[in-house]
Parts: structure tokens; sequence; C-alpha cells
């Protein structure tokens, strides 16, 4: 469970970090 939550935190701001620059891609 404890791998799960690791990863969770690592996966967690990659995909915001990539959904914000798709969000800003699209403006543009």
């Amino acid at each position: 469970m404890t791998d799960l939550r690791h990863y969770d935190v690592i996966v967690s701001p990659a995909i915001t970090e990539k959904s914000t620059m798709a969000s800003e891609q699209n403006q543009v």
C-alpha cells in the first residue's frame, strides 16, 4: 500500500503539470 501511495504522490503533480501545460496550449 505504501508503494501505491508513493506512486500517487509522484504521479499526481506530474498529471497536474501536464494538464496545466495542455490548458495553456489550448488557450493559445
